[in-house]
Order: structure tokens, then C-alpha cells, then sequence
């Protein structure tokens, strides 16, 4: 056997993966010369075993394919039977020729033309068909692809501008003139989420809209698939937590009851959520309601949103900790109770839905979990290269400056808008990131202290009332304070980032929902897009703050 041969397998079977595999074919004084250069790594090691001329080598190497696990790391694989695997494999995209500047991608408000390879293919499954497609831009023609976001989804438009294709990033990597993005249509996000459903008697209809619209997706039956869209009543039950009751009471249109004798108590006895989830086998009481919608996602959503503000009740009442209240000139005493004020009555996120005057039901579980394992299993410590040049000189001091002290609770904030609650505190956990990157950022000296004073008097001597002076003198201490927006523009045309147009807008709509949200003019709905949007702003802004710190050092 080939001596080099013998030193992959040995490093193969010591723990090392083969991490790139280069072929040379040529030279100028020989032209028979061809060399074979592989890399080995384990951990930080790395071993090159370099064959030459050795046609034993290069069909040993040649039934190594790379190949990506299920954790999205690349791999060689030894592949015995190749020549049958390179048949099988000539169906896929990856061995369809590439097309120069036959398509358009627009990503972040950005869009790109020139210089661009790439192929798209339809691939199809047994009960399934999703599009994929990869994509090679070149680097130095489109300078501005460094600044898009890869949370995006992404538009691809064929050379009459025309779009042809909506999908979002599954992988990006690069060369030096290169940037390599691979993308797959809506099925991307099906595929890496994982929904906790029950199906009784439903509608292949009605189960796919389900599924569907609960991944942000709006959902167009395939034609002949008879769907119903008319409005109509539904009926949403949910389990309680930490509550015990002798007998069933409402808050609102909401009945909480521990009598399990209806139609829906017999559906979910014997339905497979019924026998085994122990919120549903248990004791726990029920709360109810019926809710008008035309389709079953949206019926569940207000129904959990109707039985949450009959918590929200429950848990004003146990928090109550004064003698008497007054409602309507009518004074009412309380009882307190140190046990009950510490109690914490919940939901879960699992919902029971059926359609009245049917038995179609569901359990669906509204927490959807997009959270997928961290493996890495070369080259770990290459994988945070960048992030700890970035910020481990700042975690590592032992002394901050308050600039420093901001920069590391921006870091906390971030994390926990990524990982913790739901969309809403996901928004403010972000809002008070974006507070913490903006403070410090300096306004403009509009008015001096001698003008501020002279303002005054002005105000003082003018005609208004008491009450509009003393209004206006309180602003006047803020009246060099700038807008947060205007921070904003300030702070990135200072650290040099670049957003689009389209992504600025993203931003001010983000903002108006913030002011709703925070004065009380009324809730809001956030969705995943918008919230990934804030993040990747407020990344950018980071990273650009923790340079330009590094750079005044």
C-alpha cells in the first residue's frame, strides 16, 4: 500500500478529519506532474500529507466526498462504491454547470447583477418539492455585499428582472473572491422548526394552513384542495398551572372549570395529548372560550391572547396587597394572603382547538422552537477567531469605564433578546441594547447657557400662563438633547457602517411600535423579520463601537 496512503489512515484512525483536499496537475517541464496536498486537523493540530505522481493515491482520494452533516459541518466521507454514488449524485445541483450573470439577488434592501455564477434546481422528494439554489458572487464587483444580512429573505430575479425565486440563506462561505451563498426556498424554515401538534379529524386543508401560517407563511391551498375560509365560531381550551378550584367561575367572556364532562373533555381524553402530556391527563383546571375566525392558527392565536388577559386578571388579584379599593363610588375590601400573593397562576403554550358543529380539532403548541444544537467538530476555537479578537481584551479587564461597562450589557441584552420570552420582551430586552449603544453619543450645542438663560427670561416675561410657563421652562434643561434617531444617523455616519434605505425604514417602523408599546397608545405585533432586523442592526452598531474603542486606545 502507498506509504501516504498509510499516514491518512493512521491520522484517520488517531482522531483526524480531512479538512480540505487540493489537486496540481502539470507543469511546465513536466507535464505528467500531479500532486495531492490533504489536510488533516484535529483540534488546533494539523497535519499535510502531499502525494506525487501516485495514481494509487489518487484513487484512494478519489472516493473521499465532502459532504455536510446534520449539524451544517463539513466532512469527507469515504464513500466505497463511488462510481454508483457519482450517478445518484449527478441529479443534484451541485454538479450542474454554472451560469454566469443569469440572475439577480436582492437581499437588504440591495440588489445585485453583475459578476454572479450560479444554478437553481428544483429537488423532489417522496411527498415533497423544494427549491434550492447556490450562488457565487464575486466580491470586488459587488463591494456592498459585505453590509447585507443573511436573516433576510432573499429575492432572485432572472435577467429580465423578473422574480423567479424567494428563499432565504442556508449557508454562506467564501473564498478571496468569492462570497458562496446556498439558499432554499419556504421549506428552509419548516425543515428547522420543530412544531408540537396533534391532528383529530382535520382536513389535509385545514392541517397544512395550520402549519403554514404558523411559520409566518401565508398559505394558498394547491388547486382542487377544497379549503374553508368562511368565519366562523371556535372553541379554544387551555390548561391551567398552580390553580386549584371547588367549582368553575369567569373572568370575561373566559370560563375557568375543573368538570370534565363536555364533547371537548371527551375528545382530549382520548386523544394522544390526552393519555400521555400530564397538563392534560392531570387535574389541572381549564380555561375556555369561543372565538370567531376562518381558520384554525388565527383562532388559536386570540383564543391564547383572550385566556391571557384572563391571567393578567388573576394575577392583579393575587398581587393586591391593600385593605379596599373604590370602583364606581362603591368601596370594596380585600382579604390578603401572604400564601396567595406568592402564588403564580399560568398557561402553558399547548392550545386545544376545535371548529364548532365539527369534530375537527387540534393541540398545537404556539411556541414554536427554532433552536438547534451548536456542533463543532473541527476547529472549534477558529470558529470564535473573530468574536474573541473583538471582545476578549473587553471581557478580560478588570476595570471598566463606563463606556466599556455599556458595551458588555449591550452583549447581555443582545443574548437575551436571541434566547429568552416571547416576541414582546424579545423587543424590549433589544430596545434597551439600542439605549445603551446610543448613550454617551454627544448632541449638538444648539443653545449656550447664556442663550438658555435668555430664553428663559423671554419665556417669563411673555403672556402665557403660569402653568404653560412652568410647561415650557421644564423643557427647556432638554433642549439641546437630540432625537434618538437622529443619535442614530449620527453615531453610524461616525463609526462608517452603511444600512439601505429600505433597511433605515425597517428600523423607523420598529420605532413607532416601541413608542406605541412604551406610552400605552395601544399593543402591538412583532414578527420574527422585524425583531432579526433590530438584532443585526444593533450587532453592527456593536462591533463598529467595540473598533472604534480599540482604535482611540
Amino acid at each position: 500500500m502507498d506509504f501516504d496512503i498509510e499516514k491518512i489512515n493512521k491520522f484517520l484512525e488517531d482522531g483526524y478529519a480531512i479538512s480540505s483536499h487540493q489537486t496540481t496537475w502539470g507543469k511546465k517541464d513536466n507535464p505528467e506532474f500531479f500532486e495531492h496536498v490533504v489536510t488533516l486537523k484535529k483540534r488546533e493540530k494539523i497535519e499535510i500529507v502531499r502525494s506525487i505522481n501516485s495514481q494509487e493515491f489518487a484513487d484512494f482520494m478519489y472516493h473521499f466526498v465532502q459532504c455536510v452533516d446534520k449539524f451544517d459541518n463539513r466532512d469527507f466521507v469515504y464513500i466505497k462504491d463511488i462510481d454508483q454514488f457519482n450517478k445518484m449524485r449527478d441529479k443534484s445541483h451541485s454538479n450542474l454547470p454554472l451560469q454566469k450573470d443569469r440572475h439577480q439577488i436582492k437581499i437588504s434592501g440591495r440588489l445585485f447583477s453583475k459578476d454572479i455564477l450560479s444554478n437553481i434546481i428544483e429537488l423532489k422528494g417522496k411527498s415533497s418539492i423544494k427549491t434550492v439554489g447556490s450562488f457565487w458572487i464575486d466580491l470586488e464587483t459587488n463591494k456592498e455585499f459585505r453590509d447585507v444580512d443573511f436573516k433576510d429573505s432573499v429575492e432572485i430575479l432572472d435577467d429580465k428582472s423578473k422574480v423567479i425565486f424567494r428563499g432565504f440563506v442556508k449557508n454562506y462561505q467564501y473564498t478571496k473572491k468569492y462570497g458562496i451563498i446556498d439558499l432554499q426556498d419556504f421549506t428552509l424554515i419548516l425543515e428547522n422548526e420543530r412544531v408540537t401538534t396533534e391532528f383529530i379529524n382535520m382536513s389535509p386543508a385545514d392541517s397544512l394552513a395550520l402549519l403554514t401560517q404558523s411559520s409566518g407563511l401565508i398559505f394558498n391551498p394547491p388547486p382542487g384542495m377544497p379549503y374553508n375560509q368562511n368565519e366562523r365560531d371556535f372553541i379554544v381550551i387551555i390548561p391551567i398551572q398552580n390553580l386549584i378550584i371547588d367549582s368553575s367561575f369567569k373572568i370575561g367572556n373566559v370560563e375557568f372549570y375543573q368538570l370534565f364532562d363536555g364533547m371537548d373533555d371527551s375528545i382530549i381524553r382520548k386523544s394522544s395529548n390526552g393519555r400521555d402530556n400530564s397538563l392534560w391527563c392531570g387535574n389541572n383546571p381549564r380555561a375556555k372560550t369561543i372565538i370567531k375566525s376562518s381558520n384554525f392558527f388565527d383562532a388559536i392565536t386570540k383564543g391564547y391572547a383572550v385566556i391571557s388577559m384572563a391571567i393578567d386578571v388573576i394575577s392583579l388579584r393575587t398581587d393586591i396587597s391593600f385593605p379596599s379599593i373604590t370602583i364606581h363610588q362603591c368601596q370594596y375590601n380585600f382579604q390578603f394572603s401572604y400564601y396567595k400573593f406568592l402564588s403564580k397562576v399560568k398557561i402553558p403554550t399547548i392550545v386545544y382547538c376545535r371548529e364548532m358543529n365539527s369534530h375537527a380539532a387540534t393541540f398545537f403548541d404556539i411556541e414554536t422552537i427554532r433552536e438547534n444544537i451548536l456542533s463543532l467538530n473541527i476547529d472549534s476555537q477558529q470558529y470564535f477567531e473573530e468574536v474573541n479578537a473583538l471582545c476578549s481584551e473587553l471581557i478580560l479587564k478588570n476595570e471598566l469605564t463606563k463606556e466599556e461597562e455599556n458595551h458588555l450589557l449591550v452583549l447581555h441584552w443582545l443574548r437575551k433578546a436571541i434566547q429568552e420570552g416571547d416576541n414582546k420582551d424579545k423587543f424590549l430586552d433589544l430596545w434597551i441594547a439600542f439605549e445603551f449603544l446610543i448613550s454617551g453619543e454627544p448632541s449638538e450645542i444648539i443653545f449656550l447657557k447664556d442663550d438658555k438663560k435668555k430664553l428663559k427670561n423671554l419665556i417669563m416675561s411673555s403672556k402665557f400662563t403660569v402653568n404653560q410657563k412652568r410647561a415650557i421652562l421644564s423643557k427647556t434643561n432638554m433642549i439641546n438633547e437630540s432625537p434618538l434617531m437622529e443619535k442614530f444617523n449620527q453615531l453610524i455616519q461616525k463609526l462608517g457602517i452603511s444600512f439601505s434605505d429600505e433597511e433605515i425604514q425597517a428600523l423607523r417602523e420598529i420605532r413607532k411600535k416601541r413608542t406605541n408599546l412604551i406610552h400605552g397608545n395601544g399593543d402591538i405585533s412583532l414578527s420574527d423579520n422585524e425583531l432579526n432586523k433590530m438584532r443585526t442592526i444593533l450587532e453592527k452598531i456593536f462591533i463598529g463601537k467595540i473598533n472604534s474603542s480599540k482604535c482611540h486606545v
